[in-house]
C-alpha cells in the first residue's frame, strides 16, 4: 500500500482477498455481490475484467468455466464488510481515473 498512488489503502484489500482465495486479479477484479453466498461462505468465480478496448471489460475466466471458491474464516469480515457497503453489484477494483485503462485502485464500494 505504501508504493500505491496517494498510499491507496483499498489494495491491502485486494491483496488480502486475492491471497486468501488464490484468485487472479482479474477474477478479484470480476466479483459481483450476487457471486457470494455469505450464508455459506463459497464465491462463485464467473468472470474475470481485463482491460480492453475502450476500457475494461468482462469475460470468461482462464478456465473458461465457472468454479466454487471458499472464502476463508481470516477474510469474511473483510468480505461482510464489503457486502454491506456495495450498493451496485461490482466488487472488484475501481478504475482510477487518472492512471492508464485497466488500472485499478481498491475494492469498488459504490
Amino acid at each position: 500500500m505504501e508504493r500505491s498512488a496517494a498510499n491507496y489503502a483499498g489494495w491491502g484489500e485486494v491483496v488480502t482477498f486475492a491471497a486468501c482465495t488464490a484468485a487472479r486479479i482479474g477474477e478479484v477484479s470480476g466479483v459481483r455481490k450476487a457471486d457470494i453466498d455469505s450464508g455459506r461462505w463459497i464465491w462463485t468465480v464467473r468472470r474475470q475484467t481485463t482491460p480492453g478496448p475502450g476500457g475494461l471489460i468482462d469475460k470468461a475466466t482462464k478456465g473458461k468455466r465457472a468454479r466454487k471458491v471458499p472464502i476463508i474464516e481470516e477474510a469474511r469480515e473483510l468480505v461482510a464488510a464489503r457486502l454491506d457497503v456495495v450498493r451496485e453489484a461490482r466488487l472488484g477494483p475501481l478504475p482510477d481515473p487518472g492512471r492508464a485503462a485497466g488500472a485499478s485502485r481498491g475494492l469498488r464500494c459504490s
